[in-house]
């Protein structure tokens, strides 16, 4: 039995793998799927329905967020086409590991939001303010 929303399913839950293939870098693709629908408004795999979605998660690698958001800073492509590795061995390691690297990303974003040409990620940078640094 296959459970899950196929817009947002990693590579190893689309093609029913045991409990034992899926682990936390699946959890770790689930939430890149999540911020890359909302920086892009699109999902990961373009497709007419749920079928035809559920099958391009099990076998196409997931298209890079400059693709849908060509105006998203190249730190956050960086981060959220990580988390959305099609081999989860490529993928962050751990949702620590994906976190430390979206609170980098946030401060390059900031850092560079001065910058002529650099496009705002307001609703991004909202999220990621939400996102407490440890003390």
């Amino acid at each position: 039995m296959l459970l899950g929303t196929p817009s947002y399913m990693s590579p190893e839950q689309a093609v029913g793998s045991g409990t034992d293939k899926v682990d936390a870098r699946s959890d770790v693709y689930s939430l890149g799927a999540v911020l890359f629908r909302l920086i892009s408004g699109e999902t990961v795999h373009v497709a007419d329905d749920s079928y035809r979605r559920w099958f391009a998660a099990a076998t196409e690698h997931a298209r890079s967020l400059v693709e849908a958001a060509p105006s998203t800073h190249p730190s956050v492509v960086a981060v959220v086409d990580m988390a959305l590795m099609f081999e989860k061995e490529e993928r962050w390691p751990s949702a620590s590991a994906f976190l430390s690297a979206l609170r980098d990303a946030k401060r390059a974003v900031v850092a560079s939001s001065a910058a002529p040409g650099v496009a705002p990620m307001g609703s991004f940078i909202s999220m990621l303010n939400d996102l407490k640094d440890p003390d």
